[in-house]
């Protein structure tokens, strides 16, 4: 051994240690994997550029005031007074509203023209 294998090998008392990832490589590999499974090429460009964008498609605050709106209206239902949010739940509603929103536009846009939107291999039918 040479260099730093030999420094290594010989700081853990002789034994080679196993290759190790940082911490979040492969499950960003596993992620990138399973979103090129998850929709066909075959869509529009312009549907594909808002799946795999980060970007928001709604501006935060009208957004939030929906939401708040929408909780104002259900307090009288559950006999909720003063409900307040984080701005991070907020966010992840809006990150899940959206991605749903996107999702749905892209398959109707699929079924619409006719094309095939695949699903990942555990929704598929198994015949």
């Amino acid at each position: 051994m040479s260099g730093k294998a030999a420094r290594t090998a010989a700081a853990s008392g002789g034994v080679k240690r196993p290759h190790r990832y940082h911490p979040g490589t492969v499950s960003l590999r596993e992620i990138r994997k399973f979103q090129k499974r998850l929709v066909n090429i075959s869509l529009p460009c312009s549907i594909l550029r808002l799946m795999y964008s980060t970007e928001l498609l709604i501006r935060k605050l009208p957004f939030h005031r929906v939401c708040r709106e929408i909780a104002q209206g259900m307090e009288g239902d559950f006999r909720i007074q003063g409900l307040r949010f984080q701005a991070s739940a907020l966010g992840a509603i809006q990150e899940a509203a959206e991605s749903h929103l996107v999702m749905f536009v892209g398959r109707s846009a699929a079924a619409g023209a006719d094309m095939v939107v695949s699903e990942g291999p555990e929704q598929r039918d198994p015949r």
